[in-house]
């Protein structure tokens, strides 16, 4: 595993692809499945308020603020024989399996600080592992089609990880009788996961060449700090965080209300699992014709056109059901995990091109703090939504034992269904006005080359 020069068509067959998609697997549970059970177990089984739960998430993740861009910047310049990208992921293994074991399995006096400590824990280790490899995706495959499969190969490893962790609630409760989100569950997700990362990180560091570092290295706290203020992100890349922002507050919200969803509206709690087994496997079947209709119309425009199309159909169908209806529920999320594999796979090929396009303008490759800020930006994001959305379900009198939860039914279904809507739509609106398309990145990518701008 040591580094290796790349030459700027490099393009790696399927076999290395899949092999760089795997860490995907593992990764996904931090994203759909603990935004929607994690919030639920440690209100509902541990016993701390909706409201601290969803404080305690946001704040865990304010320390992010801090370790993605330093992860991003010191991935840019690590200098080592098994390769910059690598030696981090390889870094946040052991701390991530450690912060999983405590999240997931926690003792029974666990607490607000347990849950503080843990999650700040396993977000660390997340973050060591997440930012290197998704700047080493975007640096090493630069044709803008081929950035799609790419993409498109990688989250539909995040969408299986997801469907895998979406099963798990199905098999405790048709095996085992566990048929809601309690200690057994979520220690076999925890148990999975815990297995799966340093397995799919050890194939992954074989997949692709790591490319060096260039020769400049300067202090930690100059160099860091210098990169900080200079950041000066260009319009492209500023549009799509813009977008993303109202986009990833829509879906933050509703992923920490579907366990309060199919519990209280629906009066269904055993459809939660199937729910997102549906739906991302709808995103799983739906990449593919995405990834083809990215060819055809462009990446930033299928975003959008995908977004759109799942808003219909959610709204249509979804909002009129109420109380036993959570299958038909099941059906429509497929349908809609059908629609939105484009809003979910192809951003990240679509923010590579915003990194090459600040390129020319910066006159020197920034990946891995683009990456960074991206990743930064869609973890507070997330935990702004449940940090918005629990203490809402408190304020309107979710934890008052003198208030019927199921007289809050209206409000959840507003927050699940209705409230997210405006949000997507803009987003749509400004993905639709990416700025650069096929033969522009084609152009930008002729100055890149012309002018040796390949390392960071």
């Amino acid at each position: 595993m040591k580094t290796e020069q790349l030459s700027t068509g490099y393009s790696p067959g399927i076999a290395r692809i899949l092999a760089y998609s795997t860490p995907a697997l593992p990764l996904a549970v931090m994203l759909i499945p603990v935004n929607a059970f994690l919030p639920f177990f440690y209100n509902d089984v541990i016993g701390i308020s909706a409201g601290l739960v969803g404080m305690i998430l946001l704040y865990s993740r304010l320390l992010d603020v801090v370790t993605d861009p330093l992860v991003g910047w010191i991935s840019d310049r690590t200098r080592l024989k098994i390769g910059r990208r690598r030696t981090w992921m390889l870094i946040g293994v052991p701390i991530f399996i450690t912060g999983a074991w405590m999240m997931f399995m926690p003792p029974e006096e666990a607490g607000v600080l347990y849950l503080f400590f843990a999650t700040t824990t396993v977000f660390l280790g997340w973050t060591c592992i997440q930012i290197p490899y998704q700047a080493w995706g975007a640096e090493t495959i630069t044709n803008y089609d081929r950035r799609a499969v790419l993409s498109g190969t990688r989250e539909t490893f995040t969408n299986i990880g997801i469907v895998c962790a979406a099963s798990i609630p199905i098999i405790a409760a048709v095996f085992f009788g566990h048929d809601s989100i309690d200690r057994f569950v979520m220690a076999m997700i925890g148990g999975a996961v815990m297995l799966a990362m340093p397995v799919t990180v050890l194939i992954a560091s074989a997949s692709f060449p790591d490319r060096p570092a260039d020769s400049f290295q300067p202090s930690l706290r100059e160099g860091l700090i210098a990169r900080l203020r200079s950041a000066n992100f260009t319009g492209p890349f500023i549009l799509v965080l813009v977008s993303y922002i109202c986009m990833g507050l829509a879906k933050g919200v509703q992923n920490a209300m579907t366990v309060y969803y199919a519990t209280y509206v629906l009066k269904q709690p055993e459809v939660v699992g199937y729910v997102l087994f549906a739906a991302f496997s709808g995103v799983i079947l739906g990449t593919p014709a995405w990834v083809a209709i990215s060819k055809k119309i462009g990446k930033h425009k299928s975003v959008s056109a995908s977004l759109v199309l799942a808003v219909s159909i959610l709204m249509i169908f979804a909002v009129p059901l109420g109380p036993g209806e959570g299958w038909r529920f099941v059906l429509i999320e497929f349908f809609v995990g059908l629609a939105a594999a484009g809003y979910l796979v192809l951003p990240a090929a679509v923010i590579a091109d915003a990194v090459d396009y600040d390129a020319v303008q910066k006159g020197r490759m920034r990946y891995g703090l683009h990456f960074a800020t991206w990743s930064l930006m869609q973890k507070l994001v997330h935990a702004f939504a449940i940090g918005l959305g629990l203490p809402l379900l408190a304020f309107f009198g979710f934890d008052d034992p003198s208030v019927s939860r199921d007289s809050l039914a209206p409000v959840i279904r507003a927050l699940y269904l209705v409230a997210p809507a405006p949000l997507y739509i803009v987003g749509a609106v400004l993905f639709w006005h990416f700025p650069i398309d096929r033969k522009r990145h084609a152009e930008i990518r002729r100055v890149i080359e012309k002018d040796g701008l390949l390392t960071q």
